[in-house]
């Protein structure tokens, strides 16, 4: 039997990988080429500006103001001063205009030709850009009825140029005044105003997006600690700054945001006074002699006790009627918050602050010191009526004979910002007025925080606010026999402090055609094919791809 002979086929050479996983790497790569060429998201690029739309900002502070200061009812012939202040801060942004972005600051609003330096403008403005600020520094110094600490002025304007329709947000200009200390009439011992340590005061601007709608913001600050008045006589201790915002979108609308400043007001034979809400104001009298005069405004709230009437305004039942001189001079400066704030109409309660039966009402929180309205306690500190001045009292000596002249200052002109238009007037309530008279001798500090005022037209809103209003009256004193000294009584100083302002512009929003949608491309419509579904397109392509590349790596023969 012939043999059986199985034929044998030799094993031909790899030729190559397997068409299965060459289908798996061909699917990989179109993977990877599909997600390379679908584009990235259109928000990772900010579109630049087709044309510049209607955005404005504008915000300004200034630290200390003098609207009156006239030391005649204390019997100086000192020249009077008016209408100057310290420590400018303001800035501004325009989208339609040359000058994009400034910021600009001074130490000095008026001033001798001798102090020129002082009056002298800093700015910066935008564009182009600056990473870093402009700074100024003066050294300590006496102008005026002013003494002045190292001062510091710090500028800087930024701007992108997508800010003029809204698709980048930032910061686009800061302006900040520092004084180190600062007074009116300080001679050292003696003092009108002091301000022993830091104030400042700080003016933004600047783009914000919500979502897809861009707003103008301008806000407005002022920071500080304490503020003495007649040599200490009485404090004011500043516990929260106040701060004023303005933000306008042309989708939106706009709004205003006023926090007021939180005060103490104190002194010694005066309980402490809180103010705390816009409108709260308190004041205080002191004699010929510079002693608290009680049951004359000698009554003060304390924070654990504080009276408020039903409007809300602070006050001490006969420490604040409507018919004393201060409150007169509140009236005509500010004639709404006058009539808002004048516990003196409230009619059950009789003008020793009691209830309508005569009993001490619930909140009469006034210190007697002495004087006929508190049973058993001394007065040896008041003077007998009728009594002659002393020559160390008789025509305010003990208050005002030692303060430093007052020299001369006029006006300077306002600081030079970017026209924005649109913006609404915000009426003064102060023009046209004059103090009224003092009544009766003696020194009456009153201290008010002031209410925020605003105007609104289309898409622009503006606002103001005065943080605190101190204004210190002299009455007539009592002259002996046969004294023919003038006898003037009136406003001695009214002083601002903090006086803050802001403004914001957004474009009108205008109906498109129909269909139109309107983007983040300056109000350009959006064309094409949705972006993210192609880019999940990509992303799910690349993810398949790899998955195929892996799988087909495993399944290669190895040799």
């Amino acid at each position: 039997m012939p043999a059986r002979v199985d034929l044998v086929t030799p094993a031909e050479p790899d030729q190559g990988v397997p068409s299965t996983t060459r289908a798996r790497l061909k699917a990989a790569a179109l993977g990877v080429v599909g997600a390379l060429l679908v584009p990235l998201p259109a928000a990772a690029a900010p579109a630049p500006c087709e044309q510049a739309l209607r955005y404005a900002a504008q915000s300004g502070t200034q630290l200390m103001r003098i609207a009156d200061l006239d030391l005649g009812p204390a019997g100086r012939d000192d020249q009077p001063i008016k209408d100057v202040g310290v420590g400018d801060a303001k800035s501004a942004l325009v989208a339609q205009a040359p000058v994009n972005a400034a910021a600009l600051g001074r130490v000095l609003d008026g001033g001798p030709a001798d102090q020129k330096a002082l009056a002298q403008v800093l700015q910066q403005t935008a564009p182009p850009s600056h990473k870093k600020p402009e700074q100024r520094r003066h050294a300590a110094t006496e102008v005026g009825p002013f003494r002045l600490g190292a001062s510091e002025l710090s500028v800087q304007a930024q701007w992108d140029p997508r800010m003029a329709c809204g698709n980048v947000a930032g910061e686009a200009t800061r302006a900040e005044a520092v004084l180190r200390r600062a007074g009116v009439l300080d001679g050292g011992d003696a003092a009108l105003v002091r301000v022993p340590g830091k104030v400042s005061g700080l003016s933004t601007t600047a783009m914000e997006r919500r979502g897809p709608a861009a707003r103008a913001v301008a806000a407005a600050s002022m920071a500080g600690g304490k503020v003495q008045l007649l040599g200490g006589k009485v404090t004011i201790k500043v516990v929260k700054p106040p701060s004023l915002l303005a933000t306008m979108s042309a989708a939106d609308g706009g709004e205003v945001r006023y926090e007021p400043a939180v005060i103490e007001v104190s002194g010694e034979g005066f309980e402490t006074a809180r103010l705390d809400t816009a409108g709260d104001n308190v004041e205080l009298r002191l004699d010929e002699n510079g002693e608290a005069v009680p049951g004359q405004g000698g009554a003060r709230k304390d924070e654990a006790e504080s009276g408020k009437d039903y409007n809300g305004s602070a006050h001490n039942d006969g420490a604040f009627d409507g018919g004393s001189p201060a409150y007169r001079l509140a009236a005509q400066r500010d004639p709404e918050n006058g009539k808002a704030h004048n516990p003196g109409n409230r009619a059950d309660k009789d003008k020793n602050g009691n209830g309508g039966d005569g009993k001490a009402g619930p909140d009469d929180k006034r210190v007697h010191k002495g004087g006929s309205e508190a049973p058993g306690a001394s007065n040896d500190n008041v003077r007998k009526p009728g009594a002659p001045a002393s020559d160390h009292d008789k025509n305010g000596k003990g208050l005002f004979s030692s303060l430093p002249g007052t020299g001369a200052l006029s006006p300077a002109s306002p600081l030079p910002l970017p026209t924005i238009p649109g913006v609404p007037p915000i009426a003064d309530p102060g023009q046209g007025t004059e103090a009224a008279p003092a009544t009766g001798p003696g020194t009456t500090v009153a201290v008010s925080l002031g209410d925020v005022r605003q105007a609104v037209s289309g898409h622009a809103i503006a606002a103001k606010a005065t943080a605190m209003t101190i204004a210190i009256t002299k009455g007539p004193d009592r002259q002996a026999y046969g004294d023919s000294t003038p006898n003037r009584t009136g406003v001695v100083l009214d002083l601002d402090m903090g006086l803050l302002e802001v403004a914001a512009v957004a474009p009108e929003p205008a109906a498109g055609p129909s269909g139109v949608v309107s983007g983040d491309g300056g109000g350009l419509p959006i064309t094409g094919p949705r972006v993210d579904v192609l880019a999940l397109a990509g992303v799910a392509l690349l993810i398949a791809g790899a998955a195929a590349l892996i799988f087909g790596m495993r399944g290669r023969p190895r040799p």
